[in-house]
């Protein structure tokens, strides 16, 4: 599972409980982004994104 947010929105408190019942949690800050990632920073978004799905 990608987890993908802002350096405000993705916090330990959200990503740790979803690593005790998913395989393959990946939680990755896009810097510069709010709610809009793709649109705020799309280069982030995009290699993360493409990174995971390979």
């Amino acid at each position: 599972m990608l987890f993908l947010g802002s350096e405000t929105t993705l916090q330990d408190v959200f990503a740790e409980p979803l690593k005790q019942i998913v395989t393959n949690v990946q939680a990755v800050v896009v810097p510069h982004s709010g709610h809009w990632m793709p649109e705020e920073n799309l280069g982030v978004f995009t290699e993360q994104l493409l990174s995971f799905l390979e």
